[in-house]
């Protein structure tokens, strides 16, 4: 069975953990040899479990020596073979028909894994069906079940594990909490991407484990939970906007559960929180107009963060909300960035207002500034003047002034993670540009904070 035939079912999760059944015998023999889809290698002691389509382990043998297995079907039906073995990807069949007396032949291939695979811990079915049952089916991606364990190789319960990866060029973010014998699992993750799982606790981050997921297949991963080793806080910076328009929230209240920690937004819904201490928080979110929502960020111990939550007036179910850590540069650079869009009379671009505007090159996004004449010549770099003024504005990209005018066409739209335009020397603020008589842009670019 190739791997694209393979189907990622509940059956697949619960077989995987060792559910166990009666062990009938039967009239049809199911028989074949499991070998490494790489190497072709023989796989002996393998596990092959045979399974009903009510989600019953009918029998289990192991492979011989020689890779070799066979079991017996006692009556008619359709049945499904489960074949794992440690450092290899699970592997289950398609629907194998039986009718009568006869052998069927059944060749498995492996796929092997990254990382070395121990035996699965043992979980209750029902926990395990109400995780994945709705959320799996042919074409899925991986399963992940793993522990969470300590710097003494004991296991941890009640430990948040997060799965994280690129979609669409966006970072995603899925989290479980371990439970009994500090187990956890994940239902479909991306099959093919970088996933990159991490264990938190209140007080310490554990190290991220990048893994590489093979679709339909259940993997084993254990990750680590390190001493604590930092008391240093980290820095928090977001936003909070609405779920439809996208405009940020003024006054909105935030809370860290468990600490006296209290902000609140400005007016373009910004925040930015110091001093936050390291581990996993619940971030609770409250404004007169909408529904309150708690969120869990995981901070690390003198890091910078990056946080963007959206509100919706009644309790509905909303996207999952994702941290992005920062360089701690990004986090002065862009609170001093949300203190000038406060105090100073420019215009002002954040990274949300790019995305709403799509301009593919910086002079694109020019002009949308009201007082700011861009002139497109026949050759060369486009002439932008502020209000009338027949003089170049100063142009800096992360704080440093830039004579190439180039600079305006070159400079893409993904680029830019925020823009503030000075149209004359009252709207300057000073503190980053000198008097800007004829005018000042300002442009942060996403390489320089990430």
């Amino acid at each position: 069975m190739s791997p694209s035939s393979r189907r990622l079912v509940r059956p697949a999760v619960m077989a995987a953990v060792g559910l166990a059944a009666s062990l009938p015998c039967g009239a049809q023999t199911i028989s074949g040899a499991v070998r490494s889809d790489g190497s072709g290698a023989v796989l002996p002691g393998a596990t092959v479990r045979l399974l009903d389509e009510d989600d019953r382990e009918l029998a289990r043998v192991r492979a011989d020596a020689d890779g070799r297995f066979a079991v017996r079907v006692d009556e008619a039906g359709r049945y499904f073979v489960l074949v794992e073995a440690p450092g290899y990807a699970a592997t289950l069949s398609d629907p194998i028909p039986v009718q009568g007396r006869g052998l069927v032949d059944l060749p498995v291939r492996m796929v092997r894994l990254g990382t070395p695979v121990e035996p699965v811990a043992v979980v209750e079915a029902a926990d395990l069906a109400r995780a994945c049952g709705a959320r799996t089916g042919r074409g899925e991606g991986g399963i992940v079940v793993g522990q969470v364990r300590d710097a003494d190789g004991g296991t941890l319960r009640g430990v948040w594990v997060s799965a994280e990866w690129r979609s669409g060029g966006l970072p995603v973010r899925r989290e479980v909490r371990s439970g009994v014998d500090g187990l956890y699992f994940f239902c479909g993750l991306p099959a093919g991407s970088a996933v990159t799982l991490r264990a938190a606790a209140t007080d310490r981050v554990g190290p991220g484990t990048p893994v590489t997921l093979h679709a339909d297949a259940v993997h084993r991963f254990d990750v680590a939970l390190p001493e604590r080793v930092s008391d240093r806080p980290g820095r928090v910076l977001g936003r909070i906007v609405d779920v439809g328009t996208g405009e940020g929230l003024a006054s909105a209240e935030l809370t860290i559960q468990g600490t006296r920690l209290r902000f609140w937004t400005d007016t373009h819904g910004h925040f930015a929180m110091d001093s936050v201490p390291p581990g996993l928080h619940t971030l609770r979110v409250d404004h007169f107009a909408y529904a309150a929502r708690e969120v869990g960020i995981v901070v690390a111990p003198d890091g910078a963060h990056g946080l963007h939550v959206p509100m919706a007036h009644e309790a509905i179910e909303l996207a999952p909300v994702v941290v992005t850590v920062r360089s701690t540069r990004w986090y002065g650079d862009m609170r001093a960035f949300q203190r000038r869009m406060l105090l100073s009379a420019g215009a002002f671009f954040t990274r949300e207002d790019i995305r709403r505007y799509q301009p593919t090159r910086l002079v694109d996004l020019l002009r949308e500034v009201p007082g700011v004449d861009v002139h497109d010549g026949p050759e060369g770099p486009p002439v932008v003047r502020m209000r009338g003024r027949t003089c170049d504005p100063d142009l800096v990209v992360d704080k440093v002034r830039r004579r190439d005018r180039a600079i305006l066409t070159e400079l893409r739209g993904e680029d830019m993670e925020a823009v503030e335009v000075y149209r004359s020397a009252a709207e300057n603020p000073g503190e980053v540009v000198g008097s800007a008589a004829c005018g000042a842009i300002l442009v942060w670019t996403r390489r320089s904070v990430v």
